[in-house]
């Protein structure tokens, strides 16, 4: 339900706004402009219906305020005994986004602040297109340092970095969709663990930033770090798998505001400085800036060797049945490297090399004939071997530990099996094969 502060001197005009709002609205009130002010920063409401004449300070001075401290983009509706033309005119310069009348009736008043919502939630739609980063519909890069950097100037709270910890090993094994996925569901883990009144955005990558209104306790923070760690590891789990073992997490970096500062920029670089540390105490934690010579106190695990994380960089993404392929350079690559340690094998490692042509002149290769036979060579081969597609279309494996009877006897099974391809009989494979050890 949308909440709407009724601000008016005459408790009459007040109870009757109760009355009729009520219905459709959370209603709060305030009997002048300076008690509105403390009940706007409490309550956060979604409109404010004022009188544009009261004693001491005035509707248009509160409108005035509450844009330039608050919200500047808050809906301002005035309601008002009088008919001066003038007085419409500096309402709505002053923001204001419509006019009542007193006496007025319920269903104008309805009507004109339904009018009102309507045209604020089309307003904030075209906004949101601009503002919204297309992959988490957070904030984008940009708009996180306005809108945030708007909040640090005006309200008290918490400028939080979050960071998701070891995202690459996702991409590099189980790759770049199941990655955005990732990125989805810990961009709707961090909406989860903030409130409606708090904004958060993806500055890029797997970087997140967040404001949290009125937090200044740290333990705060420890429940949203454990929280979010919970929810990132649980997440990761359905989409990788149970067997998953990259070691998931998030660390954030907070400030609070305004004790460390106002000013976007230099609460950034604060924020994280704490960051920093948490990543290099082992991740999956938390730290809280404190202004005693830039220290943090890091709440997070002992710091690992990191071993197992370059595993899981270096691990195969897809690991299948059937010979490794690589492109033509890493061929290469492994191809020296067999060469130099090749007195480590008690047998020896075999260059085999496949071409493959039309038994016609015309039986052209086409693609689908050259992903079939590369299919067919993977399928063939074993794991511990080798093979890729060299430039000039010929299809090559290294099979360690293999001597020249070996060779024949799978040169053998592919030729088999490729006569039974059906479709593909057409075209005959040839192959030259030769002990890379030898000179």
């Amino acid at each position: 339900m949308k909440k709407i502060l009724v601000v008016d001197d005459e408790e009459i005009i007040i109870f009757l706004a109760k009355k009729m709002l009520s219905k459709q609205y959370e209603v709060y009130s305030a009997g002048s402009a300076e008690e509105a002010v403390g009940i706007f920063d409490k309550v956060a409401p979604d409109l404010v219906l004022t009188d544009l004449f009261m004693p001491g300070m005035s509707g248009l001075e509160f409108a005035e305020l509450i844009k330039r401290r608050f919200d500047e983009d808050m809906p301002i509706v005035f309601m008002t005994s009088d008919e001066s033309v003038e007085n419409e005119k500096k309402g709505f310069e002053q923001g204001g986004m419509d006019f009542i009348h007193k006496p007025f009736k319920e269903t104008v008043v309805l009507a004109r602040l339904e009018n009102v919502f309507q045209n604020v939630d089309n307003i904030r739609a075209l906004k949101n297109e601009v503002r919204a980063d297309a992959m988490t519909g957070l904030l984008n890069k940009n708009y996180s340092r306005i809108e945030i950097g708007e909040l640090c100037r005006k309200r008290h709270g918490a400028l939080l970095m979050v960071d998701l910890d070891n995202f690459k090993p996702v991409n590099d094994i189980y790759g770049h969709d199941t990655g955005d996925r990732l990125l989805i569901r810990f961009a709707d883990i961090l909406r989860s663990h903030i409130r409606t009144t708090d904004v958060a955005g993806r500055m890029g990558g797997d970087e997140f930033i967040a404001f949290c209104q009125n937090v200044s306790e740290e333990d705060i923070i420890r429940e949203k770090a454990e929280g979010i760690n919970s929810d990132i590891v649980r997440a990761a789990k359905e989409l990788m798998g149970d067997g998953m073992s990259i070691p998931i997490g998030a660390s954030i970096g907070a400030v609070f505001v305004p004790d460390d500062g106002t000013d976007f920029d230099t609460l950034y670089k604060k924020a994280d400085k704490a960051l920093y540390d948490v990543k290099h105490a082992g991740k999956h934690g938390y730290a809280v800036y404190t202004e005693e010579n830039g220290a943090t106190e890091v709440a997070a695990p002992e710091k690992k060797s990191g071993v197992s994380e370059h595993k899981l960089l270096l691990e195969e993404r897809n690991y299948l049945n059937g010979a490794y392929e690589v492109n033509y350079e890493d061929f290469k690559v492994v191809y020296r490297f067999l060469k130099r340690s090749i007195e480590n094998y008690q047998k020896t490692v075999q260059l085999v090399i496949f071409n493959l042509s039309g038994k016609k002149s015309q039986d052209k290769i086409s693609d689908s004939v050259s992903e079939y036979f590369l299919k067919l060579l993977k399928n063939t081969l074993r794991r511990g071997d080798v093979v890729t597609k060299n430039p000039s279309g010929q299809y090559m494996a290294l099979l360690p530990k293999a001597g020249s009877l070996d060779v024949k006897v799978v040169v053998k099974r592919i030729f088999d099996k490729w006569e039974i391809s059906g479709e593909y009989r057409d075209f005959e494979i040839g192959y030259e094969a030769d002990d890379i050890g030898e000179v």
